[in-house]
């Protein structure tokens, strides 16, 4: 029997607890999206949120003077729907989906915004040796936790070994800045970082519109903005990496920074009474089976950070650390043992720690 565990549930329940922690102290105000918000000599929090790239985003926005609700939210609705046009592989219309339809050694040139994520990413793969790979689609997919949908069993070693064929970021070539082919039939994902840039959009687009006091969240990655007043930062939440129960494990202090996690103990299934994470190593083709549970990134480009702590992931606690230790990243790890769950974090994380 497989069993399936969704992470729509961790996601809403990840949220709430961001949310109340982050505003509890500053009245919601309740009004229509078409109305203009106005106060004089007095501070009101906006709260929008809404479906995207299978998630919910949720902005929280604290503004003196007027506010036209419905307009922001109409201008982040436009970003994300952007962002989805090009990044989405369960969109066959996206950018993104046209290019991994293309035959191989044939260049298409690319939008701005999905260069500057493939760059990205493909830094990452360098720097991490790997670990990190936006061509494991098919490994991905062939486990299950892709757009294809959920297996019916689980994959044999040469089906794994025909899916990593098609893996390896060092297919994709470049023709000059805007153009990209592969000279394999790899298929690109951008779902491990994609969600975090879609923060870091959202975030310029306020600060366009002059509004530097917020929280941006989107399926767990988040940034949050200038304090929410004189000396008090957004608190946020690292939840329990315990499948059993929903706590937080330790509160964060944020202010101009961003937080991606990546962990295994929601999102997985059981097939023949063993647990298979989502969290595919794209060397081996295998979901991870390694003690870490939970890696949490900070970082002032939430892309990265989301990119990042997908690695970490795939590396485990000891070589994970070593590799955050020498990029210079802050990194929270939980780690599962005989005796229960511990902790171990990069020194600059510890400065973030509230409680």
């Amino acid at each position: 029997m497989i069993r399936y565990l969704q992470p729509a549930t961790q996601i809403r329940w990840l949220l709430l607890i961001v949310f109340c922690l982050a505003g509890c102290d500053v009245s919601e105000l309740q009004k229509s999206e078409t109305q203009k918000v106005e106060l004089q000599n007095a501070e009101a929090l906006l709260h929008l949120s809404g479906p995207t790239m299978g998630t919910w985003y949720n902005v929280k926005v604290i503004s003196e003077g007027a506010i036209d609700q419905g307009a922001l939210s109409g201008k982040i609705e436009a970003v994300l729907s952007e962002i989805n046009s090009l990044m989405s592989t369960y969109d066959l219309e996206s950018e993104l989906s046209r290019f991994n339809q293309l035959p191989i050694n044939t260049p298409m040139e690319l939008s701005s915004d999905t260069i500057t994520v493939l760059k990205m990413a493909l830094d990452l793969s360098v720097k991490t040796a790997g670990a990190f790979d936006v061509t494991v689609g098919p490994v991905v997919n062939l486990w299950g936790f892709g757009p294809s949908g959920r297996l019916k069993e689980k994959p044999s070693d040469m089906a794994i070994n025909a899916a990593l064929a098609q893996v390896g970021y060092q297919a994709l070539v470049w023709h000059g800045d805007k153009q990209l082919s592969k000279s394999k039939p790899v298929y690109v994902d951008l779902s491990a970082i994609a969600k975090g840039f879609a923060v870091d959009k959202v975030a310029g687009l306020l600060r366009e519109q002059g509004l530097s006091r917020f929280l941006v969240d989107i399926g767990g990655e988040l940034v949050a903005g200038d304090d929410k007043a004189p000396g008090q930062h957004w608190k946020v939440a690292i939840e329990q990496a315990d499948i059993h129960q929903r706590a937080i494990q330790k509160v964060l202090s944020l202010r101009r920074i961003g937080v991606a996690t990546s962990g295994d103990y929601r999102n997985f299934y059981e097939f023949e009474g063993t647990r298979y994470s989502h969290t595919i190593d794209p060397r081996t083709g295998k979901p991870v089976t390694h003690e870490l549970a939970s890696v949490s990134v900070l970082h002032p480009s939430v892309a990265y950070a989301d990119g990042v702590a997908t690695a970490l992931m795939v590396l485990g606690t000891e070589q994970g650390y070593a590799l955050a230790s020498k990029l210079g990243i802050s990194a929270y790890f939980i780690y599962k043992t005989p005796s229960g769950f511990e902790v171990k974090s990069t020194d600059g994380f510890l400065n973030y720690i509230s409680r």
